[in-house]
């Protein structure tokens, strides 16, 4: 899951910058939970560099497989504001 929410950070949200970014992870254990965020940063809407806004395979993946986990389904959501993009697992 991971692996995936870092790719889809790089290739969507670091890649397409002229200068590049940081993307931070933060992960969170709590008892019998766990939270996982993601973020990056992201050209604003409007511009050249946003043009590709992919197909959203990864993250519907993502979400699928957490779907699946037992005892209780994970979640999955996005958050798109201004230059940053928030995708955290629960």
């Amino acid at each position: 899951l991971l692996q995936s929410l870092v790719e889809n950070a790089v290739q969507h949200g670091i890649e397409p910058l002229r200068e590049g970014g940081t993307i931070t992870i933060r992960i969170v254990a709590a008892e019998a939970s766990l939270r996982l965020q993601v973020v990056n940063p992201v050209a604003p809407e409007g511009t050249a560099t946003r043009a590709h806004r992919g197909h959203r395979i990864g993250l519907v993946a993502a979400e699928q497989r957490l779907a699946r986990m037992r005892p209780a389904p994970g979640h999955l959501s996005i958050e798109r504001g201004g230059d940053r993009f928030v995708a955290t697992a629960t």
